[in-house]
């Protein structure tokens, strides 16, 4: 019996014990949090969203708990963070992934994983592997109601068709944006995010097509909206893209300024593969401005760079453009050099995606024949477990009946406990409530006392009001007497007076006259002052 509880405790104590660890899972399971991560989005510092040191750093915490769910999404991230920098570690991060997907969960994170791995693709320039992957991606997204995700499949479809030269106008673009608009699974900025990789895709789509005005008016639209969300990654990529645009419309200088704007951020970033698409676009606007020193600079860059990429447009331009620049400068050993150098090129990049597909192919087989003898393994230990089951019956029982007799003892002595502390809180309650009863009753009688007073002063207060108010009637009477006397009688003496002497000023009398004005202006004024005593007699 011992044996039984010391067991039972020493499980209780470990649970408690544990700490709670963050989760990879429920950032992923946050709708716009996968596309922001799928998307690679970065902020106007070129911050991601999930640092690749952070991401290591649960990794390896992760593994120490044997969390398979949470170790596979930190795989899946950490395929999207090394998609632009290591095309090798992006695909070796996808087939980890694959190897601890869980079982029980397959169904529910098999479509985040094939999407990641139709952006890697997409990256290799691998446009036949991308459709084969979003085709089958297209109908489960379409079964789960994920829109956003859907819109991501149609962006890439589209793209990948018409880099392919395919006609097909089944994944048309044209209305993404309405779609996009209309989603409600994701929040503003995930929306914004997506529009902006929309216009994006749908200006590359526009300048595979040489239609470059399109395709311009996108780039621009792309920069503004860009700006608005400081989201500084792709914001230099419309600058690339644009740069591109005016090297075909012959605007040379502009075009090596826009470039420029990428590449700088793109060596920054170690990013060697724009960085050798970008440097095509400087080297040729350099040569038809006649500067062959610069051509030369970047020229030696590409031929350093081409291991890098995997996009077989920029090579096949970039390869051109440079058989063409040794040609028109009679460079013939280079250009015969060059030309065996771009020979093992692609064929080391055909062999490396060969060996690569190989990898995951195997990977994905290694995976089903495991999962196989799980299930394997599963059947035998089931009947184990039905051999054991009924030995370990009456353990169970004996250990079920210890537990609940300690439940109820436990049970009865807290809700004694419980009892006795409410004893006593009900009687520090009782006697605080008689206190406050008291102190109530004091406060009434000051109340009624206060009410008392204030009635008394209000009676004051009429009285006094009704005497101002007598006296202010008195007063108007006065004033109105004093108006009516001022206009009538004040008025006349005043006018006289002030006629008299415009007349002494001005008018053209003798001197005889002159006396009698005086003799007017004294008895107009002497009028006058006997007419302002009246009137303050009357004020007084």
């Amino acid at each position: 019996m011992n044996k039984h509880l010391i067991t039972l405790l020493s499980i209780i104590l470990a649970f408690n014990s544990i700490e709670a660890k963050p989760k990879l899972e429920s950032i992923f399971d946050k709708p716009e949090t996968f596309i922001k991560i799928l998307l690679n989005q970065r902020d106007i510092n070129g911050h991601r969203v999930i640092s690749e040191d952070s991401l290591n750093q649960l990794l390896v915490e992760y593994k120490s708990n044997k969390d398979s769910t949470n170790i596979f999404f930190c795989h899946l991230a950490l395929s999207s963070v090394n998609a632009e920098i290591d095309k090798a570690e992006m695909l070796h991060q996808i087939i980890k992934a694959y190897s601890f997907i869980p079982h029980n969960a397959k169904a529910r994170l098999l479509p985040y994983l094939k999407l990641t791995e139709a952006t890697s693709y997409y990256r290799l320039g691998k446009y036949n592997a991308v459709l084969e992957k979003t085709s089958d991606l297209q109908t489960i997204f379409k079964q789960q109601k994920r829109g956003d995700l859907l819109i991501i499949t149609k962006l890439y479809t589209s793209l990948c068709l018409v880099l392919l030269n395919k006609n097909e106008t089944e994944f048309s673009t044209g209305n993404i944006y309405d779609e996009i608009n209309a989603l409600t699974t994701i929040d503003e900025e995930a929306k914004a995010l997506l529009t902006l990789h929309a216009i994006n895709i749908n200006g590359i789509i526009m300048l595979v097509q040489n239609k470059l005005q399109e395709a311009r008016a996108l780039f621009r639209e792309g920069i503004e909206k860009a700006s608005e969300l400081n989201e500084r990654k792709l914001l230099i990529g419309f600058h690339g893209n644009l740069s591109n645009i005016y090297l075909l419309n012959n605007d040379y200088d502009v075009a090596i300024r826009y470039a420029m704007l990428d590449f700088n951020y793109s060596k920054k970033e170690d990013d060697k593969r724009s960085m050798f698409g970008l440097a095509g676009i400087i080297a040729e606007s350099y040569f038809m401005l006649g500067k062959l020193d610069s051509t030369n600079k970047y020229v030696d860059l590409i031929i350093k760079l081409s291991p890098h990429s995997s996009e077989p447009y920029f090579i096949r331009h970039n390869q051109n453009f440079v058989y063409d620049f040794y040609q028109k400068t009679g460079k013939t050993k280079k250009l015969a050099d060059i030309s065996k150098y771009f020979d093992q090129i692609q064929d080391s990049l055909a062999h490396v995606r060969t060996e690569q597909d190989y990898d995951i192919l195997r990977s994905q087989i290694e995976l089903e024949d495991a999962q196989s003898k799980i299930d394997q393994l599963k059947k035998i230990n089931h009947l184990e477990y039905l051999k054991n089951q009924a030995s370990q019956k009456y353990n169970v029982a004996l250990t079920v009946g210890i537990v609940i007799v300690l439940l109820f003892v436990l049970f009865i002595y807290k809700n004694l406990s419980v009892q006795k502390k409410q004893n006593l809180l009900l009687e520090k309650k009782s006697a605080k409530i008689k206190n406050q009863n008291e102190e109530l009753q004091a406060q009434q009688e000051d109340i009624m006392n206060q009410a008392n007073r204030i009635l008394e002063l209000n009676t004051l207060l009429e009285q006094e009001v009704d005497e101002r108010t007598k006296e202010l009637i008195h007063k108007n009477k006065k004033l109105s007497e004093y108006a009516f006397y001022n206009s009538h009688n004040i008025r006349g003496p005043l006018a006289r007076i002030l006629g008299l002497i415009h007349l002494w000023e001005f008018g053209n009398i003798r001197l005889d006259e002159k006396e009698a004005v005086l003799s007017e202006i004294q008895a107009s004024a002497k009028e006058l002052d006997e007419m302002v005593k009246t009137v303050n007699r009357m004020l007084e």
